[in-house]
């Protein structure tokens, strides 16, 4: 009887899974995220650490794993993990559905047409999770259809327009695509247009790519879902191949690297700001719903900046977690980088021209794919990511990235303070994205 309890009551037979689970999670809280993945550009030079303390990746028998997570706990009556003379566990298991084999497939069949927005790129995955737990509210670049087998589930949905409420984390940072808001903790108010569904078994939840969503298991829960990729994704993995210009021709000879990479990256991302269509668009609403935009300087490219900037970085840069613009340790010089010294920084009149009509093809080629296919309710967060990594790729200084950014939009920031009269080309495209924050020189 205790053998059927722990396995056959919830829906998976012990006999068909052999080897051991290797990717549950394990804490002695309840509470499990941010997610932190270390690969990410900002860990390393950063030296960043997880702000959590949970097991990612323990390995156990399904056999061990069933009795830990429905074993009623003797004081509270609810499922523990608790082994004598330890603290209370909580555990859950996420893994890809083809680590079972065949069979695994076969009790879900048919799920084919849950892959039919992108079949070559989709996964069907497993979870199983002990009452109580809770996942942090995150966003995935993915059409997510969520089938529950087996306990009640509820997730918070907050719409990805919502982005500022809720503050994701950069897109250069470990924990990208996590909240920096604990929506959970007390007192928090949820965006506009939240929604709270709870899960029955045989239900189906879709979600669409960037909706952030919050997860809890109400009850000892398995939840097959999949994974199947978006033409959003492979939008912005096109804008990133094309090649991004090289302007270190048009550069004097005295103007040192670090300096032409940073205002090479800043000109890339005030021409794809000022071409973009929907970026305007998408800043106007930012209006209503920033808090701070009322304090944005310059013209709707620029608040664009400012959102991406203020909504990311401005807890790690208050905390000192970043470098920011004041820091003495940017790699760059500030005589080469602000406006004031762009005019002596590029070779002549002919030279600003050609490097003006480098940008401008640039950033029509990237604009033509993102106004075209990445919509207005999701443009924010990947072109946000866009502009983040158009600055690590080419200063090739992640953890500058907010500190150049903050140049571009700051009131003491210095892209467009002193900037000559006589920029040839790059006149209009300053004038278009400093807007009224654009200050003359002598």
């Amino acid at each position: 009887m205790a053998r059927r309890k722990h396995v056959e009551e919830y829906g998976i037979s012990q006999q068909k899974i052999i080897a051991p689970l290797q990717r549950v999670y394990r804490n002695v809280h309840r509470y499990f995220g941010p997610y932190f993945d270390s690969t990410r550009p900002l860990t390393g030079p950063l030296s960043l650490l997880a702000p959590n303390d949970y097991e990612t990746n323990v390995s156990m028998s399904f056999k061990d794993f069933a009795r830990r997570i429905t074993s009623p706990d003797s004081v509270t009556g609810i499922p523990s993990s608790r082994t004598v003379g330890q603290p209370q566990q909580y555990l859950y298991y996420s893994g890809e559905l083809d680590r079972f084999g065949d069979w695994a497939f076969a009790d879900i069949a048919p799920f084919s047409e849950l892959l039919l927005p992108m079949p070559e790129r989709s996964s069907v995955n497993l979870w199983i999770g002990q009452k109580e737990v809770v996942a942090h509210c995150h966003y995935d670049g993915y059409h997510n259809f969520y089938a529950q087998i087996r306990g009640r589930k509820k997730f918070v949905l907050i719409p990805p327009t919502s982005w500022q409420d809720v503050r994701p984390y950069p897109f250069l940072h470990p924990c990208h695509a996590q909240c920096q808001v604990n929506i959970s903790e007390e007192g928090v108010q949820l965006p506009a247009g939240t929604m709270e569904v709870t899960l029955q078994p045989g239900d189906l939840l879709y979600l669409p790519p960037l909706w952030f969503h919050h997860v809890e298991a109400l009850e000892v829960s398995v939840s097959v879902n999949v994974w199947t990729d978006t033409t959003q994704t492979v939008a912005l993995e096109r804008i990133m191949a094309i090649s991004q210009p090289k302007l270190r021709k048009y550069f004097r000879s005295g103007v040192d690297m670090a300096s032409s990479n940073a205002l090479t990256a800043q000109l890339i991302v005030a021409a794809v700001m000022t071409t973009c269509s929907s970026v305007a668009r998408v800043a106007e609403r930012m209006d209503d719903i920033n808090h701070n935009a009322s304090s944005a300087p310059g013209s709707l490219p620029m608040r664009f900046v400012h959102g991406v900037v203020d909504t990311r970085y401005a807890d790690l840069l208050q905390q000192g977690l970043v470098p920011s613009h004041r820091s003495t340790t940017v790699p760059w010089s500030d005589e080469h980088v602000c406006g004031g010294g762009l005019g002596s920084a590029v070779e002549g009149s002919r030279g600003k021209d050609a490097l003006a009509r480098n940008l401008a093809a640039y950033a029509r080629e990237v604009c033509d794919i993102a106004d075209a296919e990445i919509p207005v309710s999701t443009y924010a967060l990947w072109m946000g990511n866009f502009v983040e990594a158009a600055v690590a790729l080419q200063t090739g200084r992640p953890e500058f990235a907010a500190a150049l950014l903050q140049h571009m939009v700051t009131a003491e920031g210095c892209f467009c303070s002193n900037v000559p009269s006589e920029l040839g080309g790059l006149q209009h495209l300053l004038s278009k994205y400093c807007g009224r924050g654009l200050r003359g020189g002598q």
